[in-house]
């Protein structure tokens, strides 16, 4: 086993076996087949090489002197097309590419120094993780405890925050590929849509608060952004007067705010009748823009003390459907300043999204999706009877897609129409109908027969019998009647009565 060399730029042990080269068309058929390639041990320096057309970066793994095993691509987007379909066509055998290997643009290449790359949302990934089982929750609704991890995966929020904690996509981009790999397979759900509009608002102030928004943040929400940010801060730093700064902040927005100030020192029920107040609030119609969100926020904070300084989410239920914001920020803002995220909140739902949110992504380690975003696009056609035909899926009922590298969401798969079906399908199924007729047709005659040739001599026997039983039967009746009928006389005449 060869010692690991120790790489004098950034002082980590690299492995030897990895190996870095620029491949053409026809190198990388070779190299996708394992074929030894020629290029230079990779110590996490980034090479520098020109791609060009046709031309590809490829990092792979030495098993032996005469064997490598691919683990990335760098492909440039515009390449993609030709890649993907070419491989779909004449190297069938490794397609989909995207299911087993890697593949990277060069920007997306460029920061790795080393196999893996930690995410990162400045400590408010349980912040993050609220927002998911709020989003799941409203989508399913379905109590808590009844709520399963693959449904939180599947959110919009889930993949944001995961798409920002790895690569700092902006939101939008994200949505756009969320919605493109949904719309594979079927219409976007309008209950989706009616609730992103909802989360939106809180999606891009934990967006700014995580500091990985890329695009400079909208000026109007500012102060939300201030009011989440000390609420954290306090909480990290257990400040007894936690909604002081929360509060203040706000009340810039909704004068509301200003009157929550002496929030801990009022009795239970008289905050759940300014719980009451904030949400009739939000039905005036006056209100609009960043002071209905500000209200939202407030109500979601209300909700979390409500109960004597605990969380009171049965509040939110009778308006989780004309404000699902409230819910989510309720969630959000539940879920802030929280270190220690392996407990068992969210009815141990926490620490399972929380796990796979902040996973490492290794480019060592193959994809567990079962395809990417940008290759099933491409293979994806609509004139095919089987318009999945190119993409293999193996699954019965989810396709688990990758939209950007490291950031895999679960899409439930449409049931295929019988036209939809390819032709080799249909002549598979009618000659297993087929051959079930015929086999189903010999093996009854043949058990009829076996059937009767042992039951007859019992069944004739069981008639003999139950005849002359029944012959007995009569002849004692009628013998029975005729006494009877004797008995029975009137003991009076006629004269008598």
């Amino acid at each position: 086993m060869p010692t690991p060399r120790l790489d004098r730029t950034s002082g980590e042990a690299m492995s030897p076996s990895l190996f870095f080269a620029t491949v053409d068309e026809t190198e990388l058929n070779a190299a996708l087949a394992g074929t030894k390639v020629h290029g230079y041990p990779w110590n996490g320096q980034h090479p520098t090489f020109r791609m060009g057309p046709r031309t590809f970066g490829m990092l792979c793994k030495q098993h032996d002197s005469d064997f490598f095993q691919p683990l990335v691509l760098i492909v440039r987007k515009d390449e993609h097309r030709r890649l993907f379909g070419r491989l779909a066509q004449i190297r069938t055998d490794f397609s989909p590419l995207t299911t087993w290997c890697h593949i990277l643009t060069p920007k997306q290449f460029e920061p790795f120094h080393e196999l893996n790359r930690e995410p990162e949302l400045g400590g408010f990934e349980a912040a993050w993780t609220g927002v998911a089982v709020a989003e799941a929750l409203l989508l399913s609704d379905i109590q808590l405890s009844d709520l399963k991890i693959p449904a939180c995966l599947a959110t919009v929020s889930f993949a944001i925050a995961r798409s920002a904690a790895l690569w700092q996509t902006p939101i939008e981009e994200t949505i756009e590929r969320y919605d493109a790999a949904h719309q594979l397979f079927r219409p976007t759900d309008q209950r989706m849509l009616r609730l992103r509009a909802a989360f939106d608002p809180v999606w891009n102030v934990l967006a700014v608060a995580s500091d990985y928004a890329p695009s400079k943040p909208d000026s109007r929400l500012g102060l939300l952004v201030e009011a989440v940010t000390s609420l954290h801060h306090a909480r990290l730093n257990n400040i007894p007067d936690e909604q002081s700064g929360f509060f203040q902040r706000l009340s810039g927005i909704a004068a509301e705010a200003e009157e929550l100030i002496g929030l801990p020192r009022l009795t239970p029920e008289q905050r759940v009748k300014i719980f009451d107040n904030i949400t009739s609030r939000l039905a005036a119609p006056n209100d609009s823009g960043v002071s209905r969100i500000a209200l939202a926020m407030l109500a979601g904070y209300v909700s979390t003390v409500a109960a004597g300084g605990a969380a009171s989410l049965s509040l939110l239920q009778p308006h989780a459907q004309r404000w699902p914001e409230i819910t989510g920020w309720a969630y959000a803002l539940g879920s802030l300043g929280q270190r220690v995220v392996w407990t068992s909140s969210f009815d141990g739902l926490g620490r399972l999204i929380i796990r796979e949110l902040m996973r490492a992504f290794r480019l060592d380690e193959g994809p567990t999706c079962d395809f990417a975003l940008d290759e099933a696009t491409i293979l994806f056609d609509a004139q095919l009877a089987d318009p999945f035909v190119y993409l293999r899926i193996k699954q019965a009922r989810i396709a688990t897609i990758s939209l950007v590298p490291g950031v895999n969401v679960p899409v439930p798969l449409r049931e295929q129409s019988p036209e939809a079906r390819s032709s080799e399908d249909v002549r598979r199924d009618r000659q297993s109908d087929n051959l079930a007729r015929s086999v189903s047709s010999d093996t009854l005659e043949v058990l009829s027969e076996a059937v009767w040739r042992r039951l007859r001599s019992r069944i004739e026997s069981y008639v003999d019998t139950a005849a002359r039983n029944s012959l007995r039967n009569l002849e004692r009746n009628r013998s029975n009647r005729r006494s009877s009928e004797q008995s029975k006389l009137p003991l009076k005449g006629p004269s008598d009565k």
